[in-house]
C-alpha cells in the first residue's frame, strides 16, 4: 500500500512520461518504444540537447526514477499518459529551444562544402538554390508537423491512451505505410548515415594532414592525406565500442564550438582579404562567375544543399518534446531563417574574398592569397604562389574543423549501429554486447573509413551521399507520407498546397539522376586527364591509384 501511494503521488508529476520512465534514456536519446526500438535517428539532437538544456529536466526525473522505480512501474502502467489531467509536462522544450537545438543539428560539417559552390553554379544560380532548398525544407517539415498531429489525434481517437506516439522518423514511416514505410526509413538513413560518415573521415583525414603536415618528412606516406585514415580506423574502432551515445553527451558542445567557431573564421578571415583585390588592377570579370557554365551543375549543388539543410528526420522527435507543439512552426521557421542567414554568409564572402581561385578545401584559401592576376586565373597552380601560408590560422581552422569532425563522426555511427541493431531483419542476428555486434561496428566502420579513402574529396563524396538520399529524406517521404496521414485522418490540403508540393517533388526526383551523375563523374574523373576516367574502379583513387601512379608508363599502357 505504501509503494502504491507513493507512485500514485509521483504519477501525478510525471503524467506524460510514461514511456520515457518505461522505455527513454533521456540523456541520449535512446529509446525503445515497448522494448522494440533502440536509439532514434535524431541521436545527434539529443545528445547536443541534453548537453546544452537537458540538465534540468534531466536532473529532475532522475531523482523521481532513483525513488519510485521500483514501486511505480506497475501502477503507472494503468494510468494515462497523455497529460490530459492538466499535470506538468517535465522536460518539455520551449520553442526557442527547440530551434537552437535544430539549428546546432543542421549546421556542421556540410558547410565546409559551401564555399566553392558558386564557382560552379554562379553567383546568382547559388543563391537560388539556397533560398529553394530552405523553402522545400521549411514546408517539408511543416507538413511533417501537419501530418504527425493528424495522425496522432487520429490513432488516439482510435487506440485511446495507448495509442503509439510518433516519436521518431522510422514511426512517422510505419504510421503512414505500416511496416513497409518504417523498412524504407530504416533502410535510407542507414546507408545516408554511412555515407555521410565516410565524409567526415576524408574531410577528417584532410584536416589531420593540414594540422601536420608540415612536420613531416618529404618522402612520408602521410603527405598524402588519403593515408591519414590509418591512424582514424582504430580511433573511430575504440569509440564504437560504447554501448551507446550517452557516453559522448559531454563532448557534443565541442563539436557545437568547432562549427560555429569554423564559420565564425571563414566570415572574419574572408572579410578581411575582400581588400587585396587590388593587387588585380581592376581586371576581375574572368574571376567572379554569375550563371552556371552548364545547367547540369545545378545537380551537384541542389544535393549539397539538400544535405546542409538536412533536419527533418529530427521533426518528430523534436516535436514530441516539445511543452506547446503548436508553436512548433515557429521554432522551425526561426532554425530554418538562422541556417538560411549564416549559409548565405559563409558563402557569400568567401566567394567575394576569393572568387574563382578559390579552392575546394577552404582551409587553404583562408591561409594563401595569389599574389597577381597571373596566379588569380591559375587556381590549380597553389601550391606554387608566392605567397607564405600562414600557418598559425591553418592549425586553428584545422583544429576547430578536426574537432567537429572527430565527435560528430561517431554520433553518425551510432545511428547506423542503431539501425541495425532494431532493424526487423538484423537485430537477431547482433544483439547489443555480442562478438557479432562488435564485429558489425568495426565493420561499419572499416566501411566508412574505405569509403574517406576511396574518395578523398569530401566535397565530392559528399554531393555524392547527399544526391541520392537527401532529397528522400527531406522531401520525398515527409510529403508523401504526411499527405497519406493527413488523408487517413479526413484531412485535405488546399488545391494551390497541393500544386506545390507536386513540383517540391519533381524537383526532387529530378535532383536524384542529374546530381547523382554529375558527382559520380566528379568522382572519377582523372586530374588533369582530359575527361578521362579510371578504368577499373573507384579504388584507383585509392591507395592501389597511388602505387598505380609509381608504375613506368609502359608498363601501367600494358
Amino acid at each position: 500500500p505504501a509503494q502504491e501511494s507513493c507512485a500514485r503521488a509521483l504519477h501525478s508529476a510525471m503524467s506524460g512520461w510514461q514511456d520515457d520512465v518505461m522505455n527513454i534514456d533521456v540523456h541520449a536519446g535512446a529509446r525503445e518504444t515497448r522494448g522494440e526500438r533502440a536509439m532514434s535517428g535524431s541521436a545527434a539532437l539529443w545528445a547536443t540537447r541534453s548537453s546544452m538544456f537537458g540538465r534540468r529536466s534531466s536532473s529532475r526525473l532522475d531523482r523521481l526514477l532513483d525513488v519510485a522505480w521500483s514501486a511505480a512501474t506497475p501502477v503507472l502502467q494503468e494510468q494515462p499518459s497523455d497529460g490530459s489531467d492538466g499535470s506538468e509536462n517535465l522536460g518539455a522544450m520551449e520553442w526557442w529551444e527547440a530551434a537552437v537545438s535544430l539549428v546546432v543539428v543542421v549546421v556542421g560539417a556540410g558547410v565546409a562544402a559551401l564555399p566553392s559552390l558558386p564557382a560552379k553554379t554562379g553567383v546568382t544560380m547559388a543563391i537560388v538554390v539556397t533560398v529553394a532548398v530552405c523553402a522545400i525544407t521549411m514546408e517539408s517539415g511543416l507538413t511533417m508537423w501537419r501530418g504527425i498531429t493528424a495522425g496522432s489525434a487520429a490513432a488516439k481517437a482510435k487506440a485511446g491512451p495507448d495509442a503509439r506516439r510518433i516519436v521518431t522518423y522510422e514511426d512517422f514511416g510505419r504510421a503512414a505505410w505500416g511496416e513497409s514505410g518504417e523498412y524504407l526509413v530504416v533502410v535510407v538513413i542507414m546507408l545516408y548515415f554511412l555515407g555521410v560518415s565516410g565524409g567526415f573521415c576524408a574531410l577528417a583525414s584532410e584536416c589531420l594532414h593540414n594540422l601536420f603536415s608540415a612536420a613531416l618528412p618529404s618522402d612520408s606516406w602521410f603527405n598524402d592525406k588519403r593515408c591519414w585514415v590509418i591512424p582514424l580506423f582504430p580511433a573511430f574502432s575504440s569509440v564504437a565500442m560504447l554501448p551507446s551515445i550517452k557516453a559522448l553527451t559531454k563532448v557534443v558542445p565541442l563539436a557545437v564550438l568547432g562549427s560555429m567557431g569554423f564559420c565564425g573564421i571563414i566570415l572574419v578571415k574572408s572579410s578581411m582579404d575582400m581588400g587585396q583585390w587590388y593587387r588585380f588592377d581592376g581586371h576581375t570579370e574572368a574571376l567572379i562567375r554569375w550563371w552556371p557554365q552548364s545547367p547540369m551543375a545545378l545537380g551537384p549543388a541542389l544535393a549539397t544543399m539538400f544535405g546542409a539543410f538536412g533536419v527533418n528526420a529530427n521533426v518528430p522527435s523534436v516535436l514530441c518534446e516539445m511543452r506547446e507543439p503548436r508553436h512548433f512552426p515557429l521554432a522551425f521557421g526561426t532554425a530554418m531563417l538562422v541556417v538560411l542567414v549564416l549559409y548565405l554568409a559563409v558563402m557569400l564572402s568567401a566567394y567575394s574574398a576569393y572568387g574563382n581561385f578559390i579552392q575546394g578545401d577552404v582551409v587553404l584559401s583562408l591561409t594563401k592569397f595569389p599574389q597577381t592576376l597571373n596566379e588569380a586565373k591559375r587556381p590549380e597552380t597553389y601550391e606554387a604562389w608566392d605567397m607564405k601560408p600562414q600557418s598559425k590560422l591553418k592549425y586553428v581552422t584545422a583544429g576547430l574543423l578536426c574537432m567537429q569532425l572527430l565527435i560528430g563522426m561517431p554520433l553518425n555511427l551510432m545511428v547506423v549501429f542503431s539501425s541495425v541493431q532494431t532493424f526487423k531483419c538484423t537485430r537477431d542476428y547482433v544483439p547489443v554486447g555480442s562478438i557479432a555486434n562488435r564485429v558489425m561496428r568495426v565493420a561499419v566502420v572499416l566501411l566508412a573509413c574505405m569509403f574517406g579513402a576511396l574518395v578523398p574529396d569530401f566535397r565530392k563524396l559528399w554531393a555524392l551521399v547527399c544526391s541520392v538520399f537527401c532529397p528522400i529524406l527531406q522531401c520525398l517521404l515527409p510529403l508523401l507520407f504526411a499527405n497519406r496521414l493527413r488523408i487517413h485522418a479526413g484531412e485535405r490540403a488546399s488545391w494551390p498546397r497541393l500544386a506545390l508540393h507536386s513540383a517540391m517533388l519533381v524537383m526532387s526526383v529530378v535532383t536524384i539522376p542529374i546530381g547523382f551523375w554529375e558527382a559520380l563523374k566528379s568522382v572519377v574523373e582523372v586530374p588533369g586527364g582530359q575527361g578521362q576516367t579510371r578504368g577499373a574502379s573507384l579504388l584507383a583513387t585509392g591507395a592501389v591509384g597511388h602505387a598505380f601512379e609509381q608504375v613506368p608508363p609502359q608498363l601501367r599502357k600494358a
